[in-house]
Parts: C-alpha cells; structure tokens; sequence
C-alpha cells in the first residue's frame, strides 16, 4: 500500500510530478501490450504451421557447450557437434568423411592422432556411446523414439574407401585399453584385406605397430599397445592409486583388461 506523504510536504507540484510519472508508465505499459498481443499472435501461427516445433525449446538460454557445438574449435568439441546432428550411426570413417567436410579437414589429413584421440576420451568419458565399431551421440536413441529421426535412418552408410591398417588398429585399440597383437588380430580377423596381408607375412602387424610407436601414434607397454590418451589415463589411475595406497587389484580400472594380463 503506498502512504501518502504528511500534509506538510504534499504540494501542487508534488501531486503534477506523480500524475505525469503515472501517464509515462502508463503509455509504456500501452504499448508493451499492444506488442505482447502481436508477438502472441506470430508464435501462435508458427505453433499452428508447425505443430511439431518446441518454441520453448527454441528459446531456451544457450549455454557455453552448444556455442562451442555450433562452432567447434576443439576436437572432442568437433566429434560431439557431428554425432549431435547425425541421424544415423557413426563409424571411424563416416566420422572422418564428415570432419573432412569442415575446417579440420587439413589437420585430420597431416595427422589424425587427436581425431582418434578425442573419440577415445569422449568413449572413456562415457559422453558419447560405443556399440560395435559405431558411435552415438547421448541423445541418439531419444531423438529416434521422440520421432526426430525417422527409422530408415538408422540404416548406416557405408565408406567407400578402405581403412589402412594403421585406422584399423585405432578403431580396435579405441576404448579397449592395452591389447596384445595377438587380440588385435583376433579382434580384426573377418576383415579380407588385414587377414590376406596377415596370411602373406605373419609379422606385418608387429611391423605396422612399430611405425606407429615410433610415430607415437600409439604406446607399447611390456608388450601391449593402446591409444596415447587411454595410456595416459591408465597411468594417472595407477599413480593415483599408489598415492592413496589403493592396491590396483583392488581398484576398479578404467580400462577392463583381459584376464591374467598385465600392462
């Protein structure tokens, strides 16, 4: 309730000054209502010619990671704008057939490291989702069931070019953690162009992983070969267990290893 001042302060000019304030904030109000009516109309409209667009969807506060998403400048920040707006499952090459597309294009083609590298953090990290040799975006299935993309587009395009073996073993080693050769192999066999190579000389896989520790494409340990990333993040979980006195038999792993194997 507003209180009137005493009547010793109450003046002509006082009560002139308040009418006028009144007829400003009055006027104003006039006309931010007359222009709430003709925005409630425009949005009606567009809600009536497109019944299935969320407008509040559309007006939600944009947040630092979907600018970043529009306009990525970061590898990981690159593969997750691509799944977001993928309407089919993503492989490797599918992924690269994108990026190629894009201003990345030229780094991917001078080394394709922190491409492979990304995807292996973002796989660890659980902010994107691994079936197969496919990859997801986190929002993949709810856009299927909620009808944002139609069935037939769950059909996965195929590459045309044929991977290297070099490719081959980043997509294989990719989420695994450290892999002996020998699961390397059996993880690859069924691929006619690595199983005739393989068949041709025995030891081509023990050459083409020598070229990519040397190259660091990726990192041997006693034996075992996994990413640059995954290696990393085995070892500052190792290091951090010996920090805490957490035995590794007793701590979880990053990275599951197959049973009775070491790194």
């Amino acid at each position: 309730m507003v209180t009137a001042p005493p009547e010793s302060l109450l003046t002509i000019s006082k009560v002139r000054e308040w009418k006028v304030e009144r007829d400003i904030v009055a006027a104003k109000v006039a006309v931010l209502s007359e222009t709430l009516t003709e925005l409630d109309g425009k949005l009606q409209a567009v809600s009536e010619m497109f019944p299935d667009l969320d407008v509040e969807k559309i007006a939600a506060p944009v947040t630092a990671k979907a600018l970043a998403l529009e306009n990525p400048k970061t590898w990981p920040d690159l593969v997750l704008s691509i799944l977001s707006k993928a309407t089919g499952p993503q492989t490797m090459h599918s992924l690269k057939a994108s990026i190629a597309e894009t201003e990345f294009a030229e780094r991917l083609a001078r080394n394709a490291n922190g491409f492979y590298n990304a995807v292996s953090r973002l796989t660890s990290r659980g902010e994107i989702e691994r079936v197969g040799d496919t990859f997801y975006s986190l929002d993949f299935r709810e856009r299927v069931e909620a009808g944002g993309i139609g069935i037939s587009a769950l059909e996965m395009a195929q590459d045309t070019r044929k991977p290297t073996t070099p490719e081959l073993v980043l997509e294989t080693l990719t989420g695994q953690g450290y892999l002996t050769p020998k699961q390397i192999v059996d993880r690859l066999k069924g691929n006619e162009d690595f199983d005739e190579k393989i068949a041709r000389n025995p030891q081509y896989l023990y050459t083409v992983l020598g070229r990519m520790v040397a190259r660091n494409g990726v990192v041997k340990n006693n034996g075992k070969y996994a990413t640059p990333s995954e290696a990393a993040a085995m070892e500052r979980e190792e290091k951090t267990d010996e920090a805490t006195g957490v035995g590794t038999a007793n701590s979880p792993m990053l990275f599951p290893q197959p049973s009775g194997s070491r790194h």
